[in-house]
């Protein structure tokens, strides 16, 4: 992030200097130009001087139509503050509330939301009519079927917000590992100190996940249970032995007890 001191030290520069930092090609730079938080500001403090303010002025009203990384529907409802990684997509009627963070190349589904605290890794991909809430994280490549849902409130209560009464417990965290997958409809029961679903997991359609997920688990049912594992490449793998390969891309992978690991 670019820091007040260093905007104050480059704005305090002639015109045509401030003209050169505003077109540089640093995201960073535009996205914190783009809040105009820090010109207001600054100029409280008399640190523009008078000859940047002009373009300032310019800058305010053009810099909306500055190219994006990202592409988003004209129904999308993206607030300020919020980042998002070059080459996502964001469809229609979605939701990415301020200081929600979405990496490169995601694709976020028609009519989803995403909270301020929630983080989305790289090529993560929301389908269709999916909540991604507070302390929610998503690493790179996990995949959420059609309106699954996440929780992070074991005892909700309206009368009793957790903001407003911590005393009666806290909100609670759920990590979803590089490359799980998650099917249509299940969902996923928060839990302390946090809910884990493994790396390349694959949550059936309508489960209800009440435990951790192991890596490379298929889990079913209400509540769910784990019924085999799965290769990275998403075909089913079977161990006969300790060891085992996919016979379909020949990744190789290890198991002892509920633990699977690739070699």
């Amino acid at each position: 992030m670019i820091l007040e001191t260093q905007l104050s030290q480059e704005i305090t520069k002639t015109s045509s200097g401030f003209n050169k930092l505003i077109l540089k090609k640093d995201n960073l730079a535009y996205e914190n130009l783009h809040s105009f938080v820090y010109w207001d500001l600054l100029n409280k403090k008399g640190t523009i001087p008078k000859e940047a303010l002009k373009s300032i002025e310019l800058i305010k009203k053009s810099i909306n139509h500055m190219p994006k990384n990202y592409w988003a529907h004209k129904t999308a409802n993206i607030q300020k503050g919020a980042r998002i990684g070059k080459g996502t997509k964001v469809w229609h009627n979605s939701q990415i509330i301020n200081g929600a963070q979405i990496g490169e190349d995601c694709v976020i589904g028609h009519n989803c939301l995403i909270q301020s605290r929630a983080k989305l890794g790289k090529g993560v991909k929301l389908e269709s009519n999916i909540d991604v809430w507070d302390l929610v994280i998503l690493e790179d490549y996990v995949f959420v079927g059609p309106s699954a849902v996440f929780t992070n409130d074991i005892n909700p209560r309206a009368k009793y917000p957790k903001k407003k009464y911590p005393q009666h417990g806290q909100w609670l965290p759920t990590l979803v590992r590089e490359g799980a997958t998650i099917g249509a409809n299940a969902t996923i029961i928060s839990a302390k100190p946090k809910r884990i679903i493994g790396k390349w997991a694959l949550v059936g359609a309508g489960a209800v996940i009440v435990k951790d997920v192991p890596d490379y688990a298929i889990v079913v049912g209400v509540p769910s249970k784990v019924i085999g594992w799965v290769c990275e490449c998403g075909n089913k793998i079977n161990f006969k032995s300790t060891r085992t390969s996919c016979r379909i891309c020949k990744r190789k992978y290890q198991k002892k007890g509920d633990k699977v690991w690739r070699l």
